[in-house]
């Protein structure tokens, strides 16, 4: 049986559209803690794209739905925007520190992603932004798992679990100074034991 027969129907409802909420590590006094960040539906999937002398080139698109694999879906088309280098950084720089965002001032690079609520379309600017949300850590592990995910084969649930370790039956026979990779340690013999 392979695992995709065993999901229930609910889980496996493939109309269900879910918005992707991306998280960010926030500052405390007491240490970082993982933030989701809470959409309220008007935000824009911002990339940088590239950045040249004093413009940096924006790729602008609807916000991303989660499709049944687990990836980020876009709906629309994206759209270019240029934005001035030092008044980019100076607005990411407010909203990371607004957020209490790790590394608020670090300099912008391409493939940096933001959540940037308040464009409207085309004609909308990066400088109209009511609010902005760095996403890049989250965005970029997104991707990874869908590279993994594409590069993987699927296998079906009895090789997996005949290549487990899990499915070995019993404790081996472990000798004194036996190396026991599965404790990572040095056994020793039980209390008692003549040596």
């Amino acid at each position: 049986m392979k695992l995709e027969e065993r999901a229930s129907p609910a889980v496996r409802d493939e109309t269900a559209v879910r918005r992707w909420q991306p998280h960010f590590t926030a500052r405390r006094a007491a240490g970082p803690k993982e933030r989701s960040v809470v959409l309220s539906g008007d935000e824009s999937y911002v990339v940088i794209d590239d950045i040249r002398d004093s413009r940096v080139v924006l790729r602008v698109s609807a916000w991303p739905t989660i499709d049944p694999g687990g990836r980020l879906k876009f709906d629309t088309d994206p759209w270019n925007a240029v934005a001035d280098l030092s008044e980019l950084q100076a607005a990411v720089n407010r909203a990371r520190t607004a957020n209490k965002q790790e590394a608020p001032d670090r300099p912008l690079r391409v493939g940096d992603v933001f959540a940037m609520r308040g464009l409207q379309g085309a004609g909308g600017g990066v400088g109209r932004a009511l609010r902005i949300i760095d996403v890049s850590a989250a965005a970029r592990e997104t991707a990874k798992a869908a590279l993994y995910g594409a590069a993987a084969s699927t296998v079906d649930e009895e090789y997996a679990d005949d290549m487990s370790l899990e499915s070995v039956r019993g404790d081996p026979a472990v000798g004194r100074g036996v190396f026991d990779i599965r404790q990572q340690a040095r056994t020793t013999p039980p209390p008692g034991t003549l040596t």
